[in-house]
């Protein structure tokens, strides 16, 4: 009987864990995962736009895509543009 009613304690002890500390934990880790995965993409877009511009810099117009647009710095960024201003 006195081992019944200690389980008892025990489990009304994980449960008020679980409603209060546990959900704060858990908001908290899903916060973290969330933001982790924001800067995950955001490198990865970095990573992209960096190889754009890099190839844009590095071959020759002629190879380009399309050499209507090329790189200018403005400011201390570099930016695209359309060379020939249409």
């Amino acid at each position: 009987m006195i081992r019944l009613g200690q389980q008892e304690h025990l489990d009304d002890m994980q449960r008020a864990y679980e409603l209060t500390y546990g959900l704060i934990a858990r908001v908290i880790n899903q916060m973290v995962q969330q933001e982790l995965a924001m800067r995950h993409a955001l490198a990865q877009l970095r990573n992209q736009a960096f190889s754009r511009v890099k190839l844009a810099v590095v071959l020759p117009g002629a190879v380009a895509v399309d050499n209507r647009f090329g790189a200018q710095w403005e400011n201390g960024s570099l930016f695209w543009v359309n060379l020939y201003g249409g």
